[in-house]
């Protein structure tokens, strides 16, 4: 069966008649199941599986098919169940005689739209909205701006003041000054402020300290990266000084090993000549030789022991005791 596009949840019978079926009997069967175990029950595969077999048990049956065909009007064929059920667009609606004034952004948006179709109506009443909206603004402004000034008044008045402690004293009683306690104010007052000036004096020398503690720190951060940079061109130096002698040791035992086989070619350039003369001499003498099948023969010899051994025809002359 093919079914035209955007037409599934209208004709396809699943959607159309069994998936609310099977939702409604899942949801059933699962509020059973919690209600039963009291919610100690947590859910599992088997469980999940149980619950899902009940539920499509109870809505894939059937009768609910034969009903999902016949409600998709697919079998037996009714295209005006199908066509009944898709909405028409509703007509635009026409504003009454006197409509009121719009306020709300639904109503505004309304009257917008009906400025479209009915634009000798609807432009006055939203100048008039338009009009009433501004002058609402303009009076939520002014009430906004007291209510600011009014809650700023009754805070600056809740705020308790401070009182005034020429004396140093924790009285709380009223104050009372006389010359005397007017001396003991001012010293008081002097006093205080030399000891102002004192703790200015000693955050100034901690920040000159710290200060000269960083400036320090940096001195001697630029030294070991001196220190560090000078020792890298060191081990540089010191690799090329290495690689350089390592290539001399190779350079030479090179030269010594070319010196050895020019040496070696030499010696063999100048044996040749005897060993030339020396084959010559063994070819003339080699009628007087034995062959090599005649020195290979075993013969037997007795030692001065008695004893009777097997040597080469080559060894016969040599004393075996």
């Amino acid at each position: 069966m093919v079914l035209l596009l955007y037409t599934t949840h209208r004709l396809q019978l699943l959607d159309v008649g069994l998936f609310q079926l099977l939702s409604t009997a899942y949801s059933a069967a699962l509020t059973r199941t919690i209600y039963e175990s009291q919610s100690f029950t947590d859910m599992t595969k088997r469980i999940f599986w149980t619950i899902f077999k009940e539920a499509w048990e109870a809505a894939f049956t059937v009768d609910n098919i034969k009903k999902a065909w016949a409600k998709a009007d697919v079998y037996p064929i009714d295209a005006s169940k199908t066509l009944s059920q898709i909405k028409r667009k509703p007509s635009i609606e026409r504003l009454p005689e006197n409509p009121p004034t719009p306020i709300t952004y639904r109503a505004v948006r309304r009257m917008i739209k009906a400025s479209k179709t009915e634009p000798e109506k609807a432009v006055p009443i939203l100048f008039r909205s338009v009009e009433r909206l501004a002058t609402q603004h303009e009076i939520d402004t002014h009430i906004n701006q007291g209510l600011r000034k009014a809650l700023a008044y009754e805070k600056q008045k809740r705020r308790k003041g401070k009182r005034l402690n020429l004396l140093g004293e924790d009285s709380s009683g009223p104050q009372l000054f006389s010359p005397s306690r007017v001396q003991a104010a001012k010293a008081y007052q002097a006093q205080k402020e030399a000891a102002e000036e004192q703790k200015r004096l000693e955050v100034a020398e901690k920040k000159a300290q710290g200060a000269e503690k960083r400036l320090q720190k940096e001195k001697e951060r630029e030294e070991k990266a001196l220190q560090r940079a000078t020792r890298k061109q060191e081990a540089l130096v010191a690799r090329e000084e290495k690689r350089a002698e390592i290539q001399a040791r190779k350079e030479a035992k090179k030269a010594a090993k070319e010196a050895r086989e020019a040496a070696k070619s030499e010696r063999i350039a100048a044996e040749m000549p005897k060993k030339a003369s020396i084959a010559q001499n063994s070819q003339e003498s080699g009628s007087s030789r034995p062959t090599t099948s005649e020195n290979s023969k075993v013969v037997e010899k007795a030692t001065r022991s008695g004893r009777v051994v097997k040597i080469l025809h080559r060894l016969r002359n040599h004393n075996f005791s």
